[in-house]
């Protein structure tokens, strides 16, 4: 892993080298691969207070799962903490559940919820003061809004005790500064049942948990809602379980035409591999349904690619009366694959067989399955094509919920990105050339605001251009290029960037049209006041080129480069007098320097 840059204003080969790492370090992680060597987790058991005892495998909690973050709550309010942990590797996130009371005694505890009313609501900053008849030492805990990195545990505090232990004092400090006692004899610990249930719960199913209001109220928390009691399981298996994967915002398939007229499953599969056998017959046998609900099937064999012979394959089809299209896949067919698969599955397996690409009419990625795909689940999907966008979302994970975040917009750049990833400059070219074809219909239906699909539009513009100077196609980049001039005739940041990146692949003449339109967005901007100069001069357009470089000066008063440059444009326009002046004045703020003395030396001679 490359070092993190230590100055703000590092080299670029260094915040370069920086940013390779990190992205080596993803795509080792992304393969699966151990973030810190399958480091176990480790636990320390306090003694009381004077040293830790390590006590990881007697736990349970030595998992190889390069966790990150830990969060403690009682999610099943039983009176124990439970722990949720985010991890590098997958399971991303885990639950463990405190189950040690069945092998030795948790004592007791206390949880306490707090309100503020003229400190914050949540109380978050309030210190809590627990001191327990015959003990000298007190329990403190403190509410936080944050208490690790990537986490955040329950708000409720938690105070553990043995089971004989009774409250002498319970103090709050509360954010705004002041010191509240609350009576004792209201608070009782010890729990008998912490299960909510709906509506007003006798006090004894909720002892040990309490609600502290700032001003001496003590109540216990409303419960809105009941606690799942069990939290979402990851299957574990040994052989990695089907999956299917909903797109949300779709992408066109490379290589795919535009319009399919039909939803179209692409299916990868193998003579030799049983899923594929089963999944094939089982689609035959349920032709009517499939063709029914619109749904047209292409398999595409994989055989001659790994060496097996083509014929056996063949001789299936035959058997079961395949009724559906089929072929022998190219490698560009898998490749194009595998980069759909690689930009919208995190975890970069290479794919199985068989595997299937759900495309919708437009030749776009809907779903992506893995293993084998039963015909219910791919009847039920087609169905889902034409769903609201909401439902479909909804329908992209395998459990309800609430979403915090915005749905995804469709993003051809980073199926490019991973074309580029791969070395692919030309693929990745291809593939952005492919959308922009087609654009409107790509993004029609799409989450996003026709001001974001028109981003989208802009930004594989601009990637399109730069992958084309890569490929040495300037001609072409700089058509592409010309196109922004109407789709963002107001973003002049954009132009600036792209004009002085044609310029520095000295293409001044498609440079300078990019630069002319930043400049009148952005006129107090010497820099592009310069490079527009340059890029006139190297037009051949020396008049036009002194008016920017006069801008430049204006701007940045004695900048020795831009008179230089101004002494270069009035040498072209046979103003020598004026040329020389502006060369002396060059060496002048810059003294001994070369480039200047030459020219100057050039416009001295008779």
């Amino acid at each position: 892993m490359s070092r993190s840059p230590i100055e703000a204003a590092a080299p670029s080969d260094v915040v370069a080298n920086y940013r390779q790492g990190w992205s080596a370090l993803s795509e080792l992680i992304g393969q699966g691969r151990s973030f810190s060597g399958y480091e176990r987790n480790c636990t320390f058991l306090n003694i009381k207070g004077k040293r830790f005892a390590t006590a990881s495998a007697a736990t349970g909690l030595d998992l190889i799962d390069d966790s990150r973050a830990i969060a403690t709550c009682d999610w099943d309010d039983d009176g124990h903490l439970d722990l949720w942990v985010m991890n590098r590797t997958a399971p991303r996130v885990r639950f463990l559940r405190n189950q040690g009371g069945q092998w030795f005694s948790l004592g007791t505890s206390l949880q306490l919820e707090l309100r503020g009313t003229t400190s914050n609501r949540d109380a978050i900053g309030a210190r809590v003061v627990v001191k327990l008849k015959g003990d000298p030492k007190p329990m403190v805990r403190t509410v936080r809004a944050g208490d690790g990195f990537l986490s955040q545990s329950s708000k409720r505090l938690h105070f553990g005790f043995d089971s004989t232990s009774e409250l002498e004092r319970l103090t709050v400090h509360w954010p705004s500064g002041k010191a509240e006692d609350f009576d004792v004899s209201k608070i009782e610990i010890g729990a008998k049942s912490y299960l909510p249930r709906r509506g007003r719960a006798s006090r004894a199913e909720r002892d040990g948990t309490f609600l502290l209001t700032q001003g001496g109220a003590i109540d216990w928390p409303n419960w809105t809602e009941r606690l799942p009691e069990k939290a979402p399981a990851a299957a574990v298996s040994n052989r990695e379980a089907a999956t299917r994967t909903w797109i949300i915002g779709r992408v066109p398939m490379p290589g795919t035409e535009k319009n399919l007229g039909k939803p179209t499953l692409l299916n990868l599969w193998s003579s030799t591999c049983s899923d594929c056998v089963s999944e094939l017959t089982e689609w035959t046998k349920a032709e009517k349904r499939i063709r029914t609900a619109g749904l047209d099937i292409v398999a595409l064999s994989v055989d001659h690619l790994s060496g097996d012979p083509v014929t056996r394959g063949e001789a299936f089809l035959k058997k079961i009366n395949f009724p559906f299209k089929h072929d022998k896949a190219t490698q560009a067919q898998v490749n194009a694959m595998e980069v759909v698969h690689r930009t919208f599955v995190e975890r970069q397996q290479p794919l199985p067989v068989p595997t299937s690409f759900l495309l919708d009419a437009q030749g776009r990625v809907a779903a992506i399955y893995k293993g084998r795909v039963t015909v219910e689940t791919l009847l039920s999907d087609v169905a889902l094509l034409n769903a609201r966008l909401i439902v479909q979302r909804d329908s992209a994970v395998p459990y309800p919920g609430r979403w915090s975040s915005r749905p995804f917009s469709a993003n051809p750049n980073r199926v490019a990105a991973t074309f580029e990833k791969a070395g692919q400059i030309n693929e990745a070219a291809a593939y952005l050339e492919q959308f922009l074809s087609g654009a409107r219909d790509y993004l029609q239906g799409e989450f996003g605001s026709t001001e974001q699909q028109l981003i989208t539009v802009i930004t594989a513009h601009t990637l399109l251009g730069d992958f084309l100077l890569k490929l040495q196609r300037s001609p072409k980049a700089s058509l592409v290029y010309a196109n922004l001039l109407k789709l963002a005739p107001k973003d002049g940041d954009l132009h600036q960037s792209i004009g002085e990146h044609l310029l520095r692949q000295n293409l001044a003449k498609p440079a300078l049209a990019h630069l002319k339109l930043a400049n009148s967005l952005l006129p107090q901007n010497a820099n592009l006041a310069f490079n527009t100069g340059l890029a006139s001069l190297g037009s051949g357009q020396a008049k036009q080129a002194l008016s920017f470089f006069q801008n430049a000066l204006k701007l940045q008063p004695n900048d020795p480069v831009t008179l230089y440059q101004m002494a270069a444009a009035l040498e072209l326009l046979n103003r020598r007098e004026e040329a020389i002046t502006h060369c002396r004045a060059a060496l002048k703020a810059r003294p001994n320097w070369d480039l200047a003395e030459q020219k100057l030396a050039t416009l001295l001679r008779p």
